[in-house]
C-alpha cells in the first residue's frame, strides 16, 4: 500500500492536563525541524496547522484539577474542529500533543466525522489502538494526581467528568471491544479495574515480552479491523523505555524500543481503515541531546513511509 492522502501535521501546544507542562512547546519544536524536509523527500505532500491554548503555563501557574479545566475545553474545541475539518477534506489528520488530555478532542472529532457519514448512523465502529506506558482511564473520584491527561480513555468510554465524556455530543465514543492498549506497565487499581470490568484488550510489557510487540499489535489490528469501519492510534511517547525516550512527563521504566515498534509500525499509515494518528507527551525540557526529538521525527517517517514490516 501507499500513502495516497495528503498529511495534516496538527500541533496541539498543550499541556495543562499534566502535572509537567512543558509538552506544550513540542508541537513549535517539532515543526522547526527537518520533519518536514524528510518527509517531502519522501514524496509525502503535507500541511501544517498550530494549535494556541488560552494561556501558556510558561506564562502562569494554575494548580493541577478543575481550575485548568476551560483551558482544556478550549483546546479540544479547537483541535475537533481542524481534525474534522482534515477528515472533511480526506485527509489524514496526524495530532501532535501536548499532553494525553487532547486526545478527547482527536478521537471525539473521528467519532462525530463517522457517525455522520456512516449508513449506520452511529460511531459505535470506531477502533482505537492505545499505545501507552499507562491506561489513562481514571476519573475525577479515582485520580491520585488530579491531572486531565490521566483521564481521556476514561472520557472516551463514558466515564467521568461529564463535559469531557459529552465533548460534541452525548454519545458514548469508543466501545469497549473496539479499544486495545499495548506497552502498559503502570497503573492503579481503580483504572486497571474500570477497564477490565469493561472488557478493555490490554496489552501490558509482560506480555509483550512473552509474545513480542509485533505480535501483539498484528493481533490487536487483525481484530480491529474485523470489527471495525474505521479506527485511530494514539501514541504516548512514555510508552518507550526512559533510556531512548528521556523527553517525556511521566517515564516508566522496562518500555519499549524502537527498533521492535518501527518493525511493526512501518508505513501503518497507508492502512485503508485508517482515520487519523496522534503523539503526546514530548517533553523537550526532560529530553537528552535531543534523542526523544529524534525518536519523535523517526517515529512519523515510519508510520508515513512504507517498509517492509506489519502485514495483515
Amino acid at each position: 500500500m501507499t500513502l495516497k492522502r495528503e498529511i495534516d501535521l496538527i500541533g496541539a501546544c498543550f499541556g495543562w492536563g499534566a502535572q509537567r507542562r512543558e509538552s506544550e512547546s513540542a508541537p513549535e519544536l517539532l515543526f522547526e525541524g527537518r520533519l518536514e524536509d524528510r518527509l517531502n523527500h519522501a514524496g509525502i505532500c503535507s500541511n501544517r496547522e498550530v494549535i494556541q491554548p488560552l494561556l501558556r503555563a510558561k506564562d502562569t501557574f494554575i494548580p493541577v484539577g478543575p481550575k485548568t479545566l476551560p483551558l482544556l475545553h478550549d483546546m479540544i474545541s479547537k483541535l475537533s474542529k481542524s481534525v474534522r475539518a482534515s477528515l472533511e477534506k480526506n485527509n489524514l489528520p496526524l495530532v501532535i500533543g501536548g499532553d494525553h488530555s487532547i486526545a478527547i478532542g482527536t478521537w471525539s472529532a473521528v467519532y462525530e466525522n463517522l457517525r455522520q457519514t456512516s449508513s449506520k448512523n452511529n460511531g459505535g465502529d470506531m477502533g482505537l489502538l492505545w499505545i501507552d506506558a499507562h491506561l489513562d482511564a481514571h476519573t475525577p473520584e479515582t485520580t491520585p494526581s488530579k491531572a486531565y491527561h490521566g483521564m481521556p480513555l476514561a472520557a472516551l468510554l463514558g466515564y467521568g467528568e461529564k463535559s469531557l465524556v459529552e465533548h460534541l455530543s452525548k454519545n458514548v465514543k469508543l466501545q469497549p471491544e473496539n479499544t486495545f492498549l499495548l506497552g502498559v506497565r503502570s497503573w492503579e487499581i481503580e483504572e486497571y479495574d474500570l477497564l477490565k470490568d469493561l472488557g478493555v484488550t490490554v496489552y501490558t510489557m509482560e506480555n509483550i515480552r512473552q509474545r513480542s510487540f509485533k505480535s501483539c499489535f498484528r493481533e490487536a489490528v487483525i481484530k480491529i479491523e474485523s470489527q471495525t469501519k474505521s479506527y485511530g492510534l494514539t501514541i504516548d511517547l512514555d510508552a518507550f523505555d526512559p533510556g531512548v525516550a528521556p523527553g517525556v512527563g511521566s517515564p516508566a521504566q522496562n518500555g519499549l524500543y524502537p527498533e521492535e515498534v518501527f518493525e511493526a509500525l512501518s508505513g501503518f499509515g497507508t492502512r485503508s481503515g485508517l482515520m487519523a494518528m496522534e503523539i503526546v507527551e514530548y517533553n523537550p525540557e526532560r529530553d537528552r541531546e535531543g534523542k526523544t526529538m529524534r525518536l519523535l521525527e523517526d517515529l512519523v517517517h515510519c508510520l508515513l513511509v512504507e517498509k517492509p514490516g506489519f502485514k495483515k
